[in-house]
């Protein structure tokens, strides 16, 4: 484990306990974790309501559980790497996105429970990002992870298909969708791989 994991878990781990001990629920800045209201057009509802201390926030609680605290971390990420893509072109920024993204989908991954509702797509997400900043084999670490604890999530077949099709390995692409067809078989988005691939 490198150094910056080090960090991260600890300082998660204290920001568990902290919250444990108080029974703090702390209200996001928006404006100092760099959010603005217009960002939320482009996130899932409970990152508002999580900021902003919504009418619907004990209905998102109720879903999340203990990790409903911590959610505001993977709603930074999600829209850091969004701006990532957008900042294609500009190496600088798009680095600085990609880090961003990447440090706080690892704080969620630290302190979400393994029966968090979405930490297939958590993983999903820091497949993406690892696969942007070119670590392929980490890549197809979290992309194979978030499979297993999810068999029939099509995401995740699509994203390591394309992976190993953007190396030119097309025989495992196209395994990867064979292998998600026969858990998810209506699926549209890997119905539509296949033919792409000429399954």
């Amino acid at each position: 484990m490198n150094c910056l994991s080090v960090r991260i878990k600890r300082r998660a781990m204290v920001y568990t306990v902290v919250f444990a001990l108080l029974g703090i629920f702390w209200v996001g800045n928006t404006a100092a974790e760099g959010i603005t209201d217009n960002d939320f057009r482009y996130l899932p509802s409970y990152c508002k309501s999580r900021f902003n201390r919504g009418a619907d926030w004990e209905y998102w609680n109720g879903i999340f559980g203990s990790t409903w605290i911590h959610i505001h971390h993977y709603c930074i990420g999600l829209r850091a790497l969004q701006k990532s893509w957008a900042a294609l072109g500009d190496e600088g920024a798009r680095s600085f996105q990609l880090q961003r993204a990447e440090r706080n989908f690892q704080y969620v991954l630290n302190v979400a429970t393994r029966d968090f509702v979405i930490y297939p797509e958590l993983e999903l997400k820091m497949g993406e990002v690892q696969e942007q900043l070119g670590r392929g084999g980490e890549a197809v670490k979290f992309y194979s992870s978030a499979i297993r604890r999810k068999p029939d999530y099509a995401p995740a077949y699509g994203a390591l298909s394309a992976y190993y099709e953007s190396v030119g390995d097309l025989d495992e692409a196209k395994k990867v969708i064979e292998k998600g067809l026969s858990q998810n078989p209506s699926s549209k988005s890997l119905k539509r791989r296949a033919a792409e691939l000429g399954l």
